[in-house]
């Protein structure tokens, strides 16, 4: 049908099929309620029950050819026979039907006490919903939540009348033969009735009288849809829901399976969970990088003390700051696996990641680039534009992070068989497929290209703390990227390790590149850089980049580091020999 419907020369106009699949043909069919032409008709179809069926996400796809009822028929014969009435209640039906098959098989006739049209497992979901239905507390009232009292007792009670005056045979009697027992007599009570979708007709007073039928019975009925809704495929969900009740209402060993235990296990079918804020780990998502972000500020703080700020000299204080909000924005990746997926969490825990990246890795990228010994017009607009181009990088990444709004990223629900079903944020399209390579290609040129730059300043003593760290970092960086990539490809059935593996991952990540680039700075020695001849003590009270200068550098220790470039070898391979051989200091 999927086929046919999305056949690009679009040939069909109107098909005939089942309102379970609704949601399966949601994005082929039209809101009927668009063509106005015809809404005089289309209204003859579309009152009560007719807009129930056929209305999905707001709008109205299909009209009603005929519309399934769950009617209690009598044996008017029998009941009349013995004296009773028609049951109000199912404990009356129970009475009234134990105490007429007990007088018929006194005479030798097997009557079965009641039929509920469980053939498949269609008519059995049906049969169930509308059962539950009758154990709402007032007639306005919505079906019960499958996991109340009142579904509890409601499927306590038909199992009851199953064994009391029906049998499993008795319950899945097709319509066809239940028709053939009410006409000769041997079924008491059954359920089952379709009517047609144009409700209207029911107002007609003479087409009741000619069709001798009591219109009242349907012009008062009341209805609930099918649970087409519930998840993408309705086969799967009444299968697995056939299952359940199955095994409650027939299996041998029903003194195992409760009736809480058969309707936990089809609630499950179609509940989507998600972290909840007061689990173990919605509590570890949510307290963890909120006392990092604390620390790193507190810490950050500390750094404007003379004797300890001497000692980040890499970076100026305003862009360490720069470089913990890089770090902030990646753990706020943990508050967006907490509570309901929406798709506004799938589509801001991208920017989240690719930001945070930018500013800590792509910003130590710029400053080693600007560190670079050479005479290049490259390398010296780096150094003057600094704060310029690293706005434009994450102006950039902010832009190429934005096209993920326009393709199919949904939070689609992952149904589980007998497990929980949870939702994850998935790119379907080829297109977002392509976007997300190109992004992560993009995030591991960074990556190897500081590589390429820590080699350089390999043997640069002012900064040379800072290279290894970057050089750990970068590692790091390139594990933590292969591996959430990797992870986010494998299939996961459960979600708890799904989302508590991604929430380590991410944490475990911005701990360490937090630890080798800012903790470590504070168990320097305050002996470290006058072995090496170098005052850093300037570098306790500058704020401003402009202030990172090669003014407290000891003049000869300046002359020792520096080396005339104009000679190096225009080879590639050389450049890179010679520089890391030779580094300078910043300028």
């Amino acid at each position: 049908m999927i086929s046919l419907l999305s056949n690009e020369a679009k040939t069909v106009d109107i098909i005939i099929f089942d309102n379970s699949h609704l949601k399966l043909y949601e994005d082929y069919l039209q809101n009927v309620k668009a063509f106005p032409q015809y809404l005089g008709h289309y209204t003859n179809y579309l009152k009560k029950a007719g807009e129930k069926v056929s209305k999905f996400n707001g709008r109205t796809f299909s009209l009603p050819l005929h519309i399934d009822y769950g009617v209690l028929y009598s044996n008017r014969e029998l009941l009349d026979y013995h004296g009773k009435n028609p049951p109000e209640t199912w404990d009356e039906l129970i009475n009234t039907a134990e105490y007429i098959i007990k007088e018929e098989e006194k005479k030798g006739n097997k009557i079965i006490g009641y039929s509920s049209l469980m053939t498949d497992s269609d008519s059995l979901v049906s049969s169930i919903y509308e059962f539950i239905y009758s154990f709402r507390d007032k007639i306005d009232d919505d079906i019960p939540d499958l996991l109340s009292q009142n579904s509890i007792k409601a499927l306590e009670k038909l199992y009851e009348i199953k064994k009391k005056i029906s049998s499993d045979q008795a319950f899945k009697l097709t319509a066809s033969e239940i028709h053939d027992k009410m006409v000769n007599g041997t079924i008491l009570f059954s359920r089952g009735c379709k009517i047609s979708g144009m409700s209207s007709i029911y107002n007609n007073e003479t087409f009741c009288n000619e069709a001798q039928i009591n219109c009242n019975i349907y012009n008062n009925a009341q209805t609930i849809p099918k649970p087409f809704n519930l998840m993408n495929n309705y086969e799967d969900y009444i299968t697995e829901f056939m299952n359940y009740a199955n095994e409650y209402l027939f299996s041998k060993e029903n003194d195992e399976s409760t009736a809480y235990k058969a309707l936990e296990r089809i609630d499950r079918i179609s509940r989507v969970y998600y972290i909840d804020y007061n689990s173990d780990i919605g509590r570890i998502s949510l307290i963890a990088p909120t006392a990092l972000i604390i620390l790193m500020l507190i810490l950050y703080s500390l750094t404007f003390k003379h004797n300890i700020g001497k000692n980040f000299i890499f970076l100026s204080k305003r862009y360490w700051l720069t470089y913990i909000f890089g770090i902030s924005l990646m753990l706020s990746y943990l508050y967006t696996n907490i509570g309901t997926l929406t798709n506004f969490k799938c589509q801001i825990r991208t920017i989240l990641l690719s930001v945070g990246f930018t500013l800590t890795s792509t910003l130590q990228c710029l400053k080693l680039l600007s560190n670079m010994p050479s005479k290049s017009n490259y390398v010296g607009s780096v150094k003057k534009n600094f704060p310029i181009i690293l706005n434009c990088i994450i102006w950039i990444d902010i832009f190429f992070c934005s096209l993920f709004l326009s393709v199919s990223y949904k939070n689609n629900i992952n149904y589980i068989i007998d497990n929980v079903n949870f939702q994850k944020c998935q790119f379907l399209s080829l297109k977002s497929r392509i976007l997300i390579l190109c992004l992560l290609g993009y995030k591991l040129i960074v990556i190897f290209i500081n590589f390429a730059l820590t080699y350089i300043e390999w043997n640069n003593e002012l900064f040379k703390i800072d290279v290894r760290s970057i050089l750990f970092t970068h590692v790091f960086s390139l594990i933590f990227i292969v591996t959430f990539a990797g992870y986010y490809y494998t299939d996961s059935n459960d979600l708890n390790k799904y989302y508590l593996i991604r929430n380590l991952l991410v944490l475990l990540y911005c701990i360490l590149i937090f630890s080798l680039n800012f903790l470590t700075k504070f168990f320097i020695s305050s002996t470290h850089f006058e072995n090496k001849n170098i005052n850093n003590n300037n570098y306790g009270y500058s704020y401003s980049n402009n202030e990172l200068n090669n003014k407290n550098e000891n003049p000869n220790n300046l002359a020792n580091n520096r080396q005339e470039h104009d000679t190096r070898k225009n080879e590639f391979k050389e450049k890179m020999k010679s520089y890391n051989e030779n580094p300078s200091l910043p300028e």
